[in-house]
């Protein structure tokens, strides 16, 4: 039987798109993970501000604690905590350096997943959730050697330094009085201050003598340990803990940090992450794994 030449064409083009057709079934069937289509990102338990990435509120230039590297990355012990948190639950890091005044509210208000290298304090634990602690030391305050410091009594009259936001100001301001305590936005500025005769004294864990900002005047500077009572401090302000700490409602997050630190001290990885930084990894300076009392409201 005899076709027209324009049905032939016609049936040819239908069969082709239909072997086309069949053939685009076959191979949606057969996909393999090279696909462009994606499955749906796995839920990490916790919540996060945007979407596969963690946002880190902290103070720059904090080693062997916390500093941005000169590639853009995290360095120093917490810096190390965050990056391996950061890895085994495929999270993007995103610095966010501020001064440490401005960390705690900008946890709270969705700026930052996570602050960094926080003492505990009762009342700081009704506005956060504390993961554990990764670093412990004794507060003193570090004076010029020719200073000569035999307690409290020495810095009467005279001022003393430390950081604003920390917690020891308002203790020292009470003991020496309100103009005889200097705030400073970072450890660099109050040693440098210190160096030039601007003060007496400037108040710091005894971990400082392992900071860069320390090793540049180690050999014109001298640290002195506070003894409980000293200055109105109470004992929990002595014996220091670190922290990172989250939301309120967000202790998933802090649960997932503290899994991962678990596991760094469980394996010994912790100790060499402490070597590595020029930190004995002693009781002096390796926190136990306690978890803090938590006063969220």
């Amino acid at each position: 039987m005899n076709r027209s030449p324009r049905r032939s064409r016609l049936r040819s083009v239908a069969l082709a798109a239909a072997a086309a057709g069949a053939l685009l079934v076959s191979l949606a069937g057969c996909s393999s993970s090279n696909d462009d289509a994606k499955e749906p990102a796995k839920d990490p338990g916790f919540a996060l501000i945007k979407p596969g990435k963690l946002v880190v509120a902290f103070v720059d230039g904090n080693l062997p604690n916390l500093a941005l590297a000169p590639d853009g990355s995290l360095e120093g012990l917490d810096g190390e905590w965050i990056n391996e948190f950061a890895k085994e639950n495929g999270l993007e890091v995103v610095p966010s350096p501020m001064e440490f005044s401005a960390q705690v509210l900008a946890v709270q208000q969705g700026k930052a997943d996570i602050g960094t290298s926080t003492y505990y304090t009762a009342e700081r634990a009704e506005q956060v959730y504390y993961a554990y602690p990764f670093w412990r030391d004794t507060t003193g305050v570090y004076v010029r050697n020719d200073f000569s410091y035999t307690g409290p009594d020495s810095f009467t009259g005279k001022k003393v330094g430390t950081i604003r936001g920390w917690t020891f100001g308002p203790y020292m301001e009470k003991s020496l009085g309100a103009d005889s305590v200097v705030y400073f936005d970072d450890i660099p500025q109050a040693y440098s201050a210190l160096i030039s005769g601007q003060i007496a004294g400037v108040v710091n864990g005894s971990g400082g003598a392992f900071e860069d900002a320390y090793l540049a005047y180690a050999d014109q500077m001298s640290f002195h340990a506070f003894a409980a009572g000293d200055y109105g401090l109470p004992e929990e302000l002595i014996a220091n803990q670190s922290h990172n700490y989250v939301r309120c409602d967000n202790a998933a997050l802090a649960d997932a940090m503290n899994a991962t630190m678990q596991r760094l001290q469980d394996s010994g990885e912790w100790a060499k992450i402490q070597e590595k930084y020029g930190v004995p990894a002693t009781s002096d300076y390796t926190a136990p794994l306690d978890p803090p009392v938590q006063h969220c409201k």
